[in-house]
């Protein structure tokens, strides 16, 4: 069994092994097959089931969540969870209030803000997911 780091699963008791990259990347390459498959059938839209602890999910199950607000200091109260003992602002990283090395972390936003937000996390080892709100997928099928 694999995910994405070597960890004891809590459904079936089992450690599981760390993907490799390779494996990693194949998995994304089956996503984009299916949809395209999908896409040549005449349908028009894709979900994909990313949560309770499916493989997705543990990629996507930061350690830390950050806000970059960018210039107006605005945190999104629509999102479930923002005011949680995980989410940060990047003045409390920069500021010395909260240090956040080697873990997996996800920026909301990927302006300027965001983005230099993301760079200053790798920086210090993590590994860094950043989101964006668009109302659309850019995929080139």
């Amino acid at each position: 069994m694999m995910a994405p780091s070597r960890t004891q699963c809590n459904v079936v008791h089992q450690e599981t092994r760390e993907m490799t990259t390779k494996e990693a990347e194949g998995l994304v390459q089956d996503f984009i097959n299916a949809a395209c498959r999908v896409k040549a059938a005449g349908i028009d839209g894709v979900e994909i089931h990313g949560a309770h602890g499916y493989l997705i999910n543990q990629f996507l199950s930061p350690y830390a969540v950050f806000v970059a607000e960018g210039s107006s200091p605005i945190i999104p109260e629509s999102i479930n969870g923002i005011h949680g003992k995980n989410v940060f602002t990047i003045v409390d990283v920069l500021s010395g209030k909260t240090e956040i090395y080697n873990k997996k972390a996800a920026v909301i936003g990927s302006g300027m803000t965001g983005l230099e937000t993301a760079e200053f996390l790798a920086s210090k080892n993590n590994d860094v997911t950043v989101f964006e709100m668009e109302s659309y997928w850019r995929i080139k099928f």
